[in-house]
């Protein structure tokens, strides 16, 4: 079976700006996974990355029946409004190629998989869940002919005449280190460097979250031995530019002695290996004693999950974290030179007036409104809710949740205050505006240029801008209508882009 494993292009999307809907971040290494456990398999797998290579969705198309391939299958990312295009490409490509089988996998089929299926005729399967034990099963029944044994595939859902089938849900790869390490070809370095999965799952129920639900019903974190994730890195190592390595773990920590004890052997694997190396894991998991053995072991970065600093809203998303566990966590960070990156959702379906001063007042106490990159993004970030997350499910019961998109995954709500909305509204268009800027090289704030005296400037002004619209929200001095909305945009934008200029000017 002649195997093509498509890392898909995407287009950016104008009203999502930095948002992401493709978590965890350790979808970037799925197709890599895919490819060699069906190469060890004895399968012929060769991947396609078009989104590493940046190449368009046209020239994706005709690129892939330049290609000769048994099966396409395709990991599949929502890319919000542009998702459609998607389809549009496969349905071209499968008008060409009608006896090849197009498969999908990934987060957004996982969930999505009965409006794929009954609108979309050009996908023959989707696997749900984790995808590498289940496709090497179903590559094995396609040898004996197209759609030929589906129901023998655990994990799986396709359409039969008018109907969609799905089998039993899969129960997830229990011993990680039976996994083949992923597959890593040069565009695939490029893209995701060191990245490394040391474990599955996630021992948290944040209501904003699909990572459990992904794995299936029950599911619990698992991880990988210290010695197995050592050998990935020695493996990878002498094939990167710097010695740099990012675990894509949801919660690098987990929770009990068990989980601690594994963090400080795999502190003592890599202790050995002089490189440096981040993580992502959620505030209050973590004591002095496992932070001083990574650094030791060259630790620099950390993505610290805090979300909020509101009691009331913590309980609405289910996150179990106290604001004073979360600045504790801050604080050990930087006693150990690392300041942390933030995962923070200022707005939510519930929130009021008063959960926002106490996140704000929380940043403003523990200082984490310096960098302008963590600024402005935490200043607007607003809770996204897409199908397979508990929040998709409770806000569907209550009424308050219509679909945006042709697959019923994209779901957006109201908010339960008129004057959160209007300052999330706000945030929005003047925060993706920043944003922007500092991801373009050529701007005076553009964020690799780190602290500049421009990008203080702005951020200075941003957070004066957000405290002063809160301010004026609480004492009911601010009409609640467009018309003062986009005055207060148009005048908050006007004078940053005042402050760019004038760097501008300085500079030349």
């Amino acid at each position: 079976m002649n195997i093509l494993l498509l890392e898909h292009p995407r287009i950016e999307s104008e009203k999502h700006y930095n948002d992401v809907a493709n978590a965890p971040l350790a979808a970037c290494l799925s197709v890599g996974y895919v490819a060699a456990q069906l190469k060890a398999q004895g399968h012929a797998a060769s991947v396609f990355d078009a989104y590493g290579q940046d190449i368009s969705l046209d020239q994706c198309g005709q690129q892939l029946l330049q290609r000769d391939f048994d099966m396409l299958v395709v990991h599949t990312v929502y890319f919000w409004e542009h998702t459609p295009e998607l389809f549009l490409m496969l349905a071209r490509f499968k008008a060409d190629r009608p006896e090849t089988n197009i498969v999908l996998f990934g987060i957004f089929p996982t969930f999505a998989f009965d409006k794929i299926l009954s609108q979309d005729p050009c996908v023959d399967a989707i696997i749900i869940g984790e995808p590498e034990v289940t496709l090497c099963e179903l590559a094995d029944v396609c040898k004996k002919g197209p759609s030929c044994g589906f129901e023998t595939v655990a994990g799986l859902a396709w359409r039969e005449g008018v109907s969609i089938r799905k089998t039993e849900v899969r129960t997830p790869v229990e011993g990680l280190d039976q996994l083949q390490f992923p597959h890593r070809d040069e565009t695939s370095l490029k893209l995701v460097g060191g990245s490394i999965l040391g474990s599955r799952g996630c021992n948290g129920h944040c209501t904003f979250c699909c990572i459990n639900p992904f794995y299936g019903k029950g599911a619990v974190r698992r991880c990988r031995t210290p010695e197995n994730i050592l050998m990935e890195i020695e493996e990878l190592l002498p094939r990167l530019d710097k010695k740099y390595i990012y675990f894509l773990d949801a919660d690098f920590f987990g929770s009990g002695p068990g989980n601690h004890s594994r963090v400080l052997t795999i502190a003592k694997c890599l202790q050995h290996l002089d490189l440096q190396f981040g993580f992502e894991c959620r505030a209050g998991s973590f004591d002095e004693r496992l932070l001083a053995a990574l650094a030791r072991a060259g630790l620099r970065d950390v993505f610290l999950g805090i979300e909020s600093a509101s009691p009331a809203t913590l309980k609405r998303m289910g996150k179990g974290v106290a604001p004073s566990k979360s600045a504790a966590s801050v604080e050990l960070l930087r006693n150990y030179g690392i300041e942390p990156s933030l995962g923070f959702i200022m707005f939510e379906p519930g929130t009021q007036l008063s959960d926002v001063r106490e996140s704000f007042n929380f940043l403003k106490a523990n200082s984490l409104l310096r960098r302008l990159d963590v600024t402005a993004n935490v200043l607007y970030h607003r809770e996204i809710v897409l199908r397979g997350m508990p929040n998709f499910n409770r806000l569907t019961v209550d009424g308050r949740l219509s679909s945006q998109d042709n697959f019923g995954y994209e779901g957006m709500y109201g908010f339960a205050d008129p004057a959160v909305k209007f300052l999330a509204d706000l945030m929005s268009c003047i925060s993706r505006r920043v944003l922007r800027a500092t991801d373009n090289a050529r701007s005076p704030i553009c964020w690799k240029k780190g602290g500049s005296a421009a990008s203080m400037r702005v951020n200075d002004y941003l957070t004066t801008v957000f405290e002063d619209t809160l301010l004026q929200l609480e004492r009911g001095e601010i009409v609640l209508d467009l018309d003062a909305l986009l005055r207060i945009k148009d005048d908050a934008l006007c004078s940053i882009e005042g402050l760019i200029v004038e760097e501008r000017v300085c500079q030349a």
